[in-house]
């Protein structure tokens, strides 16, 4: 990705609105609108290619990521399984429906956060998993997910990933949120 100096660029643009000539300015404002947009296209081909490789790699490692038709069951699994404890008063305070995660953010439930949710995911007894986002309709059985490590998921969003004997959940946000990611054991 392309570290730009997105301030130095909107100071520019601030500056040629007061530039006399309007013809220039009419010029130089479209450049700088192409500058933004080609870095803005290439971070997100950077990105794009981050990902595909990231996720290449780990289907290389011999993980499987079965498509699952209906993402509802397996969210509500999780819901019942991590958020039975908490009140509905509770999760609407914490913002529960804009991200379950926010049960460990607002320490509704206890979780490790940051490195030690990491390394404790990166420890912890896997062979199939579930995963799904808090977007979106598409949730996955995964298997051989002992091949998993926390690192395959930096760059996902709002992704919960849970065993299917109920034992633990581990919860990556973001990689720009300062919260989480989360393991919380039953």
């Amino acid at each position: 990705m392309l570290e730009f100096d997105w301030t130095a660029l909107a100071a520019e643009e601030a500056a040629l609105r007061d530039l006399a000539d309007p013809a220039e300015r009419a010029e130089r404002l479209a450049l700088l609108r192409e500058v933004r947009e080609r870095v803005e296209d290439y971070n997100r081909r950077a990105a794009r290619y981050e990902y595909t490789s990231r996720r290449q790699a780990m289907l290389r490692r011999g993980v499987t990521l079965v498509p699952l038709q209906n993402a509802a069951p397996i969210k509500a699994r999780w819901s019942r399984l991590f958020a039975r404890s908490v009140s509905p008063a509770q999760k609407n305070r914490a913002h529960y429906q804009e991200g379950r995660w926010n049960l460990f953010r607002f320490r509704l439930l206890e979780a490790l956060e940051g490195e030690a949710a990491r390394a404790a995911f990166d420890r912890c007894g896997k062979s199939v998993v579930y995963a799904f986002y808090q977007e979106g309709a598409t949730a996955y059985r995964v298997e051989n997910a002992q091949l998993l490590r926390a690192a395959d998921f930096d760059l996902e969003r709002h992704i919960y990933l849970f065993d299917p004997e109920e034992r633990w959940t581990y919860v990556h946000t973001t990689d720009t949120d300062p919260w989480g990611p989360y393991f919380y054991s039953c």
